[in-house]
């Protein structure tokens, strides 16, 4: 069966890589450097990723930097929209202000990093440090081989980014064909460890539609804590709502479900609480800020209907609001 012509106004579906960061491990330390020299440690907002890296706000630059350093866990990201905050990692902190040459911990820190990335712990699982491995093969696994195991393909311009932005960052992080991974680097695959007495792989800590908090360098990295979306790479990393970043499995802990915000009341009646879930597939969060709404939603057919009739009601609120 054939797709059916697109009819005249359609937009043609533009195809879309999987996830991967678009420059190498030493240029994303650089930029967190540029970003510790204005923000320090402080959650801060798009406005100040451009300032320190020479972008404008809305430069499809900025993003890819910004994807680049949440792929390799040197920043995280919190909200959506205007109120979405930026702030560097723990070990982010340890690679910018560690400047011992011959530091231990922050070579770890390095070559922890460096495999943070889906794409390239899978690289690595698979090819190592592509020594002596010509970029065709390497191209024709991302372009055509992931499509046969069931993976989603890149193209093949984001496979040439993808096989160049891995050798820079082996190369960078001093990792070696023949090196085994210390228990710190090997904490990203716990999750498909088997037991010594069975050849049955260990299931993933956390499944969709759980809660959990992310614990990196001893630090929780959410908050609120968030809802796991989707579990990738067998078990090994997580997705959660409202994020692209693949977080390593073994740094996750599920955690209770987080109570609804609060509703600000005054002159305005009382809706009901917009934290809901009307099936496992629909997530509605709306937080009333003084005169604007904060919303955070993933919705099916049923979840837009609430969704319609809980804008409706704060839109009165709103109006009321404007008027007092």
């Amino acid at each position: 069966m054939t797709d059916a012509p697109a009819t005249q106004g359609d937009a043609p579906k533009r195809f879309r890589s999987p996830p991967y960061p678009s420059i190498g491990l030493a240029k994303a330390i650089e930029r967190a450097k540029q970003l510790h020299k204005i923000a320090l440690d402080h959650p801060v907002g798009v406005a100040v990723l451009a300032d320190a890296w020479g972008y404008t706000a809305k430069s499809s630059g900025l993003w890819a930097t910004a994807a680049a350093l949440l792929q390799f866990g040197l920043l995280t990201d919190e909200g959506t929209g205007a109120k979405r905050k930026f702030q560097l990692t723990e070990p982010a902190i340890r690679m910018v202000r560690d400047t011992d040459p011959t530091s231990a911990k922050r070579q770890e820190a390095i070559r922890r990093a460096a495999l943070l990335p889906m794409i390239h712990r899978e690289l690595w699982d698979k090819y190592r440090t592509l020594d002596g491995i010509a970029d065709v093969v390497v191209q024709n696994y991302l372009t055509l081989d992931r499509r046969d195991e069931g993976k989603a393909e890149y193209s093949g311009a984001s496979a040439d980014d993808v096989i160049r932005s891995y050798k820079d960052t082996i190369s960078f992080a001093g990792l070696a064909k023949s090196d085994t991974l210390s228990p710190a680097l090997e904490d990203t695959a716990e999750a498909l460890e088997t037991d010594p007495s069975s050849e049955t792989p260990r299931p993933p800590k956390a499944k969709i539609g759980d809660y959990v908090q992310w614990t990196s360098g001893g630090v929780d990295q959410f908050t609120p804590p968030r809802r796991v979306d989707e579990i990738l790479d067998g078990g090994t990393h997580l997705r959660v709502f409202g994020s692209l970043t693949g977080v390593p499995m073994s740094e996750v802990h599920v955690v209770d479900r987080p109570a609804a915000p609060p509703i600000r009341q005054g002159s305005a009646p009382t809706v009901p609480q917009a934290q809901a879930r009307d099936s496992e597939d629909n997530e509605l969060n709306v937080l009333l800020k003084g005169d604007r709404l904060q919303i955070t939603a993933d919705l099916d057919a049923a979840g837009v209907a609430k969704l319609k009739d809980v804008l409706t009601k704060y839109e009165e609120i709103l109006t009321l609001l404007g008027t007092a």
